[in-house]
């Protein structure tokens, strides 16, 4: 293993304890001041208001950041692979993609809150679900046609299918409460009727599947830590062509000339 830099599980171990952490600080705050409901409120209705909402975007911004370095350092783990053929690559060039637009969709949830711009917000959102589903499901084919990467193991490849399974029933289950609870709630937009009962169910199931998904998404990224043993991540290298400022190269060989003439 390479040295300096720091061990590449402590980054996916990190990445994977900032969201539960910062969503219960800020859970704790917005009920304890009664800025949101008690029991089971959306995400993103726990970083609304001050102070709260000061520490639920930077800490989600700090999230997207580390999102991408865990994503680069995973595309970068495969790709340094010798692979045959052609679809390992492609794939694993299409899952970095995802992963940095879920990274940006976490961005602007952080950015944007739903009290401000709603339509961005829920934008950003919606990349973070989509485009993370995408790449967890991406990275769970990676994982069966690379068993050689260091710290593989076949129990491994099928915990990520069974996660994989898991964030998008959860995703797609809170997509349709959540949209049922809303157009139900609203009378100029309700189509069954359904009564005060039924309509707070399907947003407890639509809050708690949300919950649900962002801990399933969390649990799938820190599976990286069992390959990210074996990597350091340091500082990046900038590499810079030397340059003497203030004169040609003609000047320059004029005055070698001139000095070499005087010994």
């Amino acid at each position: 293993m390479p040295s300096g830099g720091v061990r590449g599980d402590i980054i996916a171990v990190l990445h994977f304890f900032i969201p539960p952490i910062t969503f219960t600080i800020t859970y704790f705050i917005s009920t304890s001041l009664d800025h949101v409901v008690k029991l089971f409120p959306y995400i993103s209705d726990t970083g609304t208001k001050s102070p709260e909402s000061c520490l639920f975007t930077f800490f989600l911004a700090l999230y997207s950041l580390l999102t991408l370095l865990v994503v680069y350092t995973r595309w970068r783990i495969v790709a340094n692979r010798n692979v045959s053929g052609r679809a390992t690559p492609r794939l694993n060039n299409v899952a970095i993609c995802c992963g940095f637009a879920a990274a940006f969709g976490a961005l602007i949830v952080a950015s944007f809150q739903e009290t401000s711009v709603l339509i961005v917000h829920l934008v950003g959102a919606g990349m973070i679900f989509l485009f993370g589903i995408i790449y967890i499901w991406l990275q769970t084919i990676i994982s069966y046609k690379l068993p050689f990467i260091k710290g593989y193991t076949a129990c491994l490849c099928h915990f990520r299918f069974v996660v994989a399974c898991l964030t998008t029933g959860s995703v797609i289950a809170f997509f349709f409460t959540g949209i049922f609870s809303y157009t139900e709630n609203n009378k100029s937009t309700a189509i069954f009727g359904l009564s005060e009962e039924v309509i707070y169910a399907l947003y407890i199931s639509s809050t708690s599947l949300e919950w649900a998904s962002v801990g399933w998404l969390c649990i799938y990224f820190v599976t990286f830590a069992a390959e990210f043993k074996h990597v350091r991540i340091g500082m990046p290298v900038i590499h810079t062509e030397p340059r003497t400022i203030g004169f040609s190269q003609m000047e320059l060989d004029s005055i070698s000339t001139e000095g070499s003439n005087k010994f």
